[in-house]
């Protein structure tokens, strides 16, 4: 529903002659971190992500929610992303020589081609597995919900679909605000990047990448904002 919701605002956007120019920069600056990712390194990391995710029964993000409503266990699989994303930092160089990056220059594709041609089929995709899935596994068969809730801040759940097409309006402020798309997996690489300070800044090239700077500022607000409505949301709901 996230996606859906995120390809469609982003359509709409870059339709509109007022917003085409940020969504261009949006793009660019998205399509400027892919020069140094490879097939190889792309399927091996995504790889590990998916078998990490089932796991630790949370994505990278979903960590800090977990933490601020006090999830049993979810502070370990703070500590593995953290000690991984510093690993990570002090080995890229081994990591790229393994793996040999083989995308060595990367433009944005919708300079040239309107943008919601691809990604309009793929909003409607979504939104028929979205229906698809409530129809053969209800939502709530997962949670339980007992009984009427005077608010929908006090419910113990919201439907996915619901909080997932939220999720994906957030792209609007962000991408008119900054020229940023959301992620919160960065937040992670920004942590470990403060660690190397003084003679420890020769370790990573790459952690440099995340010192403190406008983007650095804004996984920070972005962060800070899903610890407080995670604490706000389990508090409320009981």
């Amino acid at each position: 529903a996230a996606l859906a919701a995120g390809l469609f605002v982003l359509s709409f956007i870059a339709m509109l002659p007022i917003t085409n120019r940020r969504f261009i920069l949006g793009c660019n600056r998205f399509y400027n971190q892919l020069y140094d990712k490879g097939i190889v390194s792309s399927i091996i990391g995504g790889t590990l992500l998916g078998l990490g995710m089932t796991l630790a029964g949370s994505c990278p993000t979903t960590i800090f929610i977990q933490m601020s409503a006090s999830v049993q266990n979810s502070i370990y699989t703070f500590a593995g992303a953290i000690t991984g994303c510093l690993a990570y930092a002090i080995l890229k160089p081994i990591v790229d020589k393994i793996s040999k990056p083989s995308i060595e220059e990367s433009s944005n594709p919708w300079i040239s081609s309107p943008y919601f041609i691809m990604a309009l089929p793929l909003a409607a995709m979504f939104g028929i597995l979205v229906c698809s899935f409530e129809l053969l596994v209800p939502w709530t068969r997962d949670v339980k919900m007992k009984g009427s809730y005077p608010s929908v801040f006090e419910a113990k759940a919201w439907p996915p679909y619901v909080a997932g097409v939220i999720i994906g309006c957030l792209q609007v402020p962000l991408l008119l605000s900054f020229g940023e798309v959301i992620t919160g997996s960065a937040s992670y690489s920004i942590v470990v990047a403060q660690m190397f300070v003084g003679p420890l800044k020769r370790l990573s090239l790459y952690a440099a990448r995340f010192k403190w700077e406008l983007k650095v500022w804004l996984q920070l607000f972005y962060v800070c904002g899903m610890v407080i409505g995670g604490y706000l949301s389990s508090n409320v709901s009981g």
